[in-house]
């Protein structure tokens, strides 16, 4: 390797958190879309009621419509003067004496100011005594008068001209319709980062490429972000430089996978260093995931992953998730808490991030390790939500609070299975088996093929 690699030193974890929260890179530039195109895109304005919500009074449930005074007066029969319905913009006015059947959402006409649900209604039907003196062709019976009157009042939601969601939101599902019912068509989003995944290495194929899949899965629940995945780049310099140039013109964020460490064939770091690229992270002190690197490259930046799928996708989800949010203007994702359901020690020299599944017993969030497998095994993820980290030399007792990272699509549900997680990505309240090593503790030693790459 170059003399460039060799020069930079091992930091720990915190300190290459710190270099990524000090990225200082140009703002997105203000796009306007349609409504619908702006899930998971970052706002770069606020958005501002264009009208009251509701835009006027209207009914909360389907029912009839009364003057208040009659009822108060002790008024329990009434002829049905009409139907208001949802898309009369100006129903009309109710005369005294008499109600109208109303529908969810429809205005309140003028002059009535109490809803009875239909549930609390009597249709007067033909047996009746009195039918045949009745005039009008229905009439109801109140049965009886609701406590609280279900008129929705203009305005009560929010008032045009507040803020509803504030710039630097990701806009979510329920966001959408929000931005809908205030009376917006398009919202300004920050513009969106162009993301490259490039998985590196001769021994790839389409049977075991596992990086691919998993990691443009992760990439794109990323805020903001626009992903491509390149085809698999050889083991060859000429190449990788050729198609290093190509993903710097087209990608604000080039995400690599191999070729970064100590290896033969190993030509990323060589190549971004004689193409100007300026290397700002060069290994952490962790596991796994050790070999991590992070370049920045004009306005843009590069970060490469090992080749191990549970390293790769390991710092995918600490650092790459990390930098981009950072360079959309995102603060890091938090960090959870939860109380260890068995002892765990950590006799190395290395912050370990150990995948982890969570279940919530006696409102407390808890969290059990996954069994120790070799670092380029997917199969303890399946069952993982978190990232659980632990320090070098540190030990925990069942019960001990320990910072978690969640990993992307995770969430909490009551779902059950084995071992505590439910099968959608989400945390559910199963209970875990055992899922520790025997003796409780991390090996800090790495293994040879299936070691951090």
């Amino acid at each position: 390797m170059r003399d460039d690699n060799k020069k930079h030193e091992l930091i720990s974890v915190d300190e290459a958190f710190a270099i990524i929260d000090a990225l200082a890179m140009p703002p997105r530039a203000p796009v306007r879309v349609p409504v619908r195109e702006a899930l998971n895109r970052v706002l770069a304005e606020d958005i501002v009621a264009q009208a009251d919500s509701p835009r006027r009074d209207n009914t909360a449930m389907d029912g009839f419509v009364f003057r208040w005074s009659d009822l108060e007066n002790g008024q329990r029969r009434f002829p049905v003067a009409g139907e208001v319905r949802p898309e009369m913009e100006d129903p009309e006015a109710l005369a005294p004496g008499t109600c109208a059947r109303i529908m969810t959402g429809a205005a309140i006409p003028e002059g009535g100011d109490f809803i009875v649900p239909v549930e609390l209604i009597r249709m007067v039907d033909e047996t009746d005594k009195d039918r045949a003196t009745m005039k009008g062709n229905e009439w109801i019976d109140v049965l009886e008068i609701p406590k609280k009157n279900a008129i929705r009042r203009r305005g009560e939601g929010f008032r045009k001209g507040d803020v509803l969601i504030p710039a630097g939101s990701v806009v979510g599902p329920y966001d959408v319709g929000l931005v809908i019912e205030s009376g917006n068509a398009k919202c300004a989003v920050r513009k969106p980062l162009r993301a490259a995944l490039q998985v590196s290495g001769s021994e790839i194929n389409p049977e075991n490429n596992v990086n691919g899949p998993v990691l443009s899965a992760i990439m794109s629940g990323w805020p903001g972000t626009v992903v491509t995945e390149w085809p698999v780049l050889r083991d060859d310099p000429g190449a990788v430089r050729a198609r290093l140039r190509e993903l710097k013109n087209t990608s604000d964020v080039i995400v690599t996978t191999g070729g970064i460490s100590a290896g033969t064939h190993d030509y990323l770091f060589d190549a971004l260093v004689d193409l100007g690229a300026e290397c700002i992270i060069r290994k952490v002190k962790q596991k796994p995931g050790k070999p991590i690197t992070v370049f920045r490259w004009g306005d843009s930046m590069v970060i490469n992953l090992p080749g191990n799928p549970v390293s790769a996708t390991a710092t995918a989800e600490i650092y790459a998730r990390r930098i981009v949010r950072r360079l959309m203007d995102l603060p890091p994702d938090p960090v959870i808490e939860a109380a260890m359901e068995h002892e765990l020690s950590n006799p190395g020299g290395r912050t370990i991030f150990m995948p982890a599944g969570l279940s919530v017993s006696g409102g407390m969030l808890r969290v059990r390790s996954q069994p120790a497998m070799r670092s380029h095994l997917m199969q303890q993820y399946h069952a993982s939500r978190v990232y659980l980290r632990l320090e070098p030399g540190v030990s925990l007792k069942t019960g001990d609070m320990v910072a978690c990272h969640v990993v992307t699509g995770g969430s909490i549900s009551d779902g059950n299975s084995l071992d505590g997680s439910s099968s959608d990505g989400s945390i559910s309240d199963g209970n875990s088996p055992d899922g520790s090593s025997s003796d409780g503790s991390i090996s800090d030693g790495s293994s040879a093929k299936g070691g951090d790459r």
